[in-house]
């Protein structure tokens, strides 16, 4: 089995390949080459939960067959040569031999038949739906904060799940979702760590439609060039209580601001240059009958207040606007309660934990809006939010009690 392919085209698929390339000493640290029809792909898979195909573009293939290269290893080699190069297997020795026109080398190859069996399970896969790249990369991009990190202490909370056109993630502290019409369908449970692995493999097909399709107890997205990225299901139930939540695109706070995110994360970074790193507690200060004075937020610093105030940017807003001409969600929010005054008490002052409120603020356009309201004694912060490709999202963060 030979295979001709230049080391850029190498390079690129290697690459790809390389975001679920496993780690222990076994056939998961080797790239897999199997020839399918007349092409060549390249394999690999991090146990337990990824895999991913891609083709060897422009690659030529002499013999059918199929063997296995450490990754670390032939990345470095391809890595530091230009220009064609071949991949020779035999048979006997089970050894491949490098060669370009800078020079050439042996690799050994592990028996690929001990491979687990992705393949087979995206053969075997069944089509759900197509989807643009863009907006399932823009879905996941907009709800990877909100995923729980902590697998032991919620495992259900340490995903992202896809339903009802909907999409939702939630760390017991702060709660993301998000719509697009392209999402009706689907049925997904992405884990944590799937996450950026997926997102790579949605980038580097961006602008394709992704196929998505239910495998054996697996999931794969499939490219049009039949790369595929691949992800075991998961058993656990995301919890029904978060359905309440999922009109919140609707909901218009009691208090409505409108914001600079780089002069809030710039005050943010004042306040806790003057508070202990233990220190999370932020307040947020602006009581409506002093109108006239900037939001402030605030903190406690070895005793002693310490302020910063917010910036509040100009908003083109004419009274004689229809309101439901406004497409940005932020922006329609913040002119509905403009112009209609909102139910409720005056809410002049709430805390907010500052690591939760740096992810949400990170993931803002530069001029945000945000609301508050009040259950009860507890409240809650609601931030709006469009991606160009159309995927909606708004954040519900707790307050800090």
């Amino acid at each position: 089995m030979k295979i001709t392919i230049s080391s850029a085209d190498l390079k690129d698929s290697l690459g790809i390949a390389s975001n679920t390339l496993g780690s222990n000493s076994d056939i998961t640290k080797h790239f897999i080459f199997t020839t399918e029809g007349t092409g060549v792909n390249v394999m690999a898979c991090s146990p337990p939960r990824q895999f991913s195909k891609i083709p060897l573009m422009g690659a030529t293939v002499q013999e059918s067959g199929s063997f296995s290269i450490e990754g670390e290893k032939i990345l470095k080699a391809v890595g530091a040569v230009e220009g064609a190069l071949d991949l020779s297997y035999d048979n006997e020795t089970k050894e491949i031999n490098f060669k370009s026109g800078f020079g050439d080398g042996t690799f050994s190859s592990l028996d690929p038949e001990s491979f687990p069996p992705w393949n087979t399970k995206l053969s075997e896969a069944t089509l759900v739906k197509s989807i643009s790249s863009s907006v399932l990369y823009d879905t996941l991009n907009s709800l990877k904060t909100y995923v729980s990190t902590d697998e032991s202490r919620r495992p259900e909370l340490s995903m992202l799940v896809i339903e009802g056109g909907k999409a939702m993630a939630c760390d017991g502290f702060m709660l993301g979702i998000s719509r697009n019409d392209e999402l009706n369908g689907l049925e997904l449970k992405i884990h944590q760590k799937d996450i950026s692995p997926l997102q790579k493999f949605l980038k580097a097909y961006e602008g394709n439609a992704i196929e998505i399709l239910s495998g054996d107890q697996s999931t794969f997205f499939r490219a049009e060039d039949g790369a595929a990225f691949g992800v075991m299901d998961l058993p656990y139930t995301f919890p029904n209580q978060m359905e309440q939540y999922a009109d919140a695109f609707e909901w218009t706070p009691r208090r409505v601001w409108r914001l600079s995110k780089e002069n809030f994360l710039k005050g943010l970074t004042f306040l806790t240059a003057f508070v202990d790193k233990t220190n999370l507690k932020v307040s947020f200060k602006d009581p409506e009958e002093e109108s006239l004075l900037p939001p402030q937020i605030l903190m406690n610093g070895s005793g002693n207040p310490v302020s910063y105030n917010l910036q509040v940017p100009e908003f083109d807003f004419d009274d004689g606007t229809d309101i439901n001409t406004i497409t940005d969600l932020g922006d329609k929010m913040y002119a509905t309660r403009l112009r209609e005054a909102g139910e409720g008490e005056d809410i002049p002052s709430f805390d907010f934990n500052y690591m939760s409120i740096k992810k949400v603020l990170e993931s803002q356009d530069n001029i945000m809006s945000f609301g508050c309201s009040r259950e009860s004694k507890r409240g809650y912060m609601l931030f709006k939010s469009e991606y160009s490709s159309g995927v909606q999202s708004v954040a519900i963060v707790s307050w800090m009690m």
